[in-house]
């Protein structure tokens, strides 16, 4: 029966080191990687990780500063993809992880709905660290209507705009 996502419920025999052998369900879209319309994933091909990449962003990048995250904009890359920072000025290790989770969920929910392809560098500020994730969300897509990189939202009913109230 299906359960309204698309693919039916399955079990796979796992094995994992030093355990016996059970069943473990598993969708079918799981298993076979497949990208539904409205996924909302941040795989690692879409995040910047080479070094020479993230500097020529910090370098050449349009920054627009805001009051939670200033962002890096770079156009003119092959694919839109994204780093995200929080440097010591933020705060401690618990700090940092939390304002990074913070902006990572905000662009994760929000990737879809931007215009590239263009590189870009997500840096928290100190208040980051103790907003909630509609205040960064609200933030991070005014800063990317600014630098011209935010589409339209393709299905509302999938994530509505994070100020409104859920039906």
């Amino acid at each position: 029966m299906d359960s309204g996502g698309g693919c039916a419920p399955r079990t796979e025999r796992q094995f994992w080191p030093g355990a016996a052998p059970r069943d473990v369900p598993v969708s079918v879209c799981e298993a076979v990687g497949s990208a539904r319309p409205g996924d909302r994933r941040f795989p690692r091909q879409a995040r910047l990780q080479r070094r020479r990449d993230i500097r020529a962003v910090f370098d050449a990048g349009l920054r627009t500063p805001g009051q939670l995250l200033a962002l890096w904009a770079l156009r003119g890359a092959q694919e839109t993809r994204a780093v995200i920072v929080a440097g010591r000025r933020v705060g401690g290790a618990t700090a940092r992880n939390r304002a990074k989770r913070l902006l990572r969920e905000a662009y994760r929910l929000n990737r879809h709905r931007v215009r590239g392809p263009c590189h870009l560098a997500l840096v928290a500020q100190r208040a980051c660290a103790q907003a909630s994730r509609p205040e960064v969300e609200v933030e991070l897509l005014s800063l990317l209507n600014d630098v011209g990189c935010l589409g339209p939202a393709v299905d509302e009913r999938c994530h509505p705009h994070p100020a409104e109230p859920l039906p």
